[in-house]
């Protein structure tokens, strides 16, 4: 017996509508060369995954049970808050490594114009 309604309800469409926009936009930087190949293809993934869950969140509720979780949203909310704590870590790790490599150049600089400015002024 399938139980799953027929119209979608006003979350839904202005969910698929948001997730359509975020393809659009990975699409776009993809094309302007912001986003490589396989990280354009994760995020579409990922908002794929999205679309299909708003629009059939009956089929994200079995899935759901299947794995021990009792509803659809539940799940999706468990994946996306762990997919967000590793992109955070990510980040972090990533500008962690950027403050570190500034202050190497940083330093670099400095002793350069030192030395410029030594070999420059009259003893």
């Amino acid at each position: 017996m399938n139980d799953e309604p027929r119209d979608h309800s006003g979350i839904q469409i202005l969910l698929l509508l948001a997730l359509g926009g975020f393809v659009a936009h990975v699409i776009v930087q993809y094309r302007r060369g912001t986003l490589r190949g396989l990280i354009a293809l994760f995020w579409i993934a990922v908002f794929g995954a999205g679309a299909a869950a708003a629009a059939f969140p009956h089929a994200s509720t079995k899935l759901a049970r299947s794995l021990g979780v009792g509803r659809g949203a539940d799940l999706v909310m468990y994946v996306a808050l762990a997919g967000l704590c590793y992109v955070v870590f990510r980040l972090l790790v990533r500008q962690e490594r950027t403050e570190r490599r500034l202050t190497e150049i940083v330093r670099e600089i400095a002793l350069a114009e030192r030395r410029r400015r030594d070999e420059t002024t009259p003893s």
